[in-house]
């Protein structure tokens, strides 16, 4: 039985799953922080219903993502049979009916989040574009590496994106609410899509792999221009959100600088594994964008979460 659940718990990656609903979050609090300047627009049951619509975006987006975890081993089994990837799916661990079955429920459990916390239309769209997004890479991938980087960094832009729509029709969102929105996204985009381009090398020694990895740390501050397009937001979110940036790029330079990183798979993985996490502290200055109590304790969850998994659970794969 706990090989079972082992198995389960590296076919949905679980060290990676902290980072899953931050998109939603933080895409989710821009908006909120943009369309109303912190929470004193919204006070009491106004702020509560718009913090638990983006809280059901956030439950979705971690649904979707373990979706698109599910669809990626299934399509990719051949594949990584092929590459000696210790997959469960590969390994029998898991069946192929079994991993088919998990990839639909955790549709029908997004789509559920969905109904349960009434998201508007936009949500619907931006959701349904996320998992044509999620289907063309894990089918595309591998045939056109260009594409495979890219949109890697697209679904975690629309996931974010997502979270935003969710809230944009309560909150009564402006036209520079959505730019701050849509450059935000951007930013998520650049970070995975470098962040996928690195891993690229992580199961071949033959080629270099933290070569030009450290320059492209810089692309933690890439959310940051968004607030160019946010007013009103007060300077000590600012500043956390700088600080969060600033530890995510610095953890990206110690991660990759590990000795011995490339001649050792296992550091090339665990790096790797590092600057998927690494996101989370991103995502966590911009959840705070709308210091909500609800929020808040979010944020802490998943960042305690992240850090137990990989304390207690070392041998679960997240790469």
């Amino acid at each position: 039985m706990a090989v079972k659940f082992n198995a389960w718990l590296n076919f949905f990656r679980l060290p990676n799953l902290p980072t899953a609903p931050g998109d939603a979050l933080a895409g989710a609090s821009v908006v909120l922080a943009g369309a109303c300047s912190g929470v004193s627009h919204f006070g009491g049951e106004d702020a509560v219903v718009l913090v638990l619509k983006a809280v059901f975006a956030g439950c979705s987006a971690l649904f979707l993502y373990m979706f698109g975890l599910a669809d990626n081993d299934i399509t990719g089994k051949d594949a990584d049979a092929l590459n000696s990837k210790p997959r469960p799916l590969v390994t029998g661990e898991i069946s192929l009916n079994a991993a088919c079955a998990a990839r639909a429920i955790c549709v029908f459990l997004a789509v559920v989040c969905g109904f349960a916390g009434r998201l508007p239309l936009c949500w619907w769209l931006t959701s349904a574009l996320l998992v044509l997004c999620i289907a063309l890479y894990n089918r595309y991938k591998e045939s056109c590496r260009t594409w495979g980087i890219f949109s890697m960094g697209l679904c975690r832009g629309l996931s974010l994106i997502s979270g935003g729509a969710a809230v944009s029709q309560a909150a009564g969102a402006g036209p520079h609410t959505f730019a701050a929105l849509f450059v935000c996204a951007a930013g998520w985009v650049a970070y995975i899509s470098a962040v996928t381009y690195i891993s690229l090398n992580e199961n071949d020694l033959s080629k270099p792999f933290s070569r030009c990895g450290k320059a492209l740390g810089i692309v933690s501050f890439a959310p940051l221009l968004s607030f160019l397009f946010i007013g009103g937001v007060q300077r000590s979110s600012v500043f956390l959100s700088l600080l969060c940036c600033t530890f995510a790029f610095v953890l990206w330079q110690f991660a990759l600088s590990v000795p011995g990183i490339e001649e050792d798979l296992a550091k090339r993985r665990s790096a790797v594994g590092a600057l998927i996490k690494a996101l989370l502290y991103i995502q966590v200055g911009f959840i705070l964008l709308f210091p909500h109590t609800y929020l808040v304790f979010i944020s802490a969850v998943l960042f305690v979460f992240s850090i137990l998994v990989r304390r207690f659970r070392p041998e679960i794969c997240g790469s």
